[in-house]
């Protein structure tokens, strides 16, 4: 069975963005966090519009993007 995935779709400054979640990737120690720019669109933290990020200790739910 495969981690749960949280997902949210944010709009940032006109630009599209999936962000995907995932707790204990692949039944180990690590969190991924996968962000994607849906469409035509730029932001600073990739330059293909892709970026995966792996996290040794839990991400806490309340510090993902929730509109404040």
């Amino acid at each position: 069975m495969s981690a749960p995935i949280t997902t949210s779709r944010i709009d940032w400054r006109g630009v599209a963005i999936s962000i995907d979640y995932r707790i204990r990737r692949f039944h180990g120690d690590f969190d991924h966090l996968e962000i994607r720019v849906l469409g035509d669109g730029i932001i600073p933290i990739t330059e293909t519009g892709y970026r995966s990020h792996w996290r040794a200790k839990p991400i806490r739910q309340r510090t993902l993007y929730k509109g404040y």
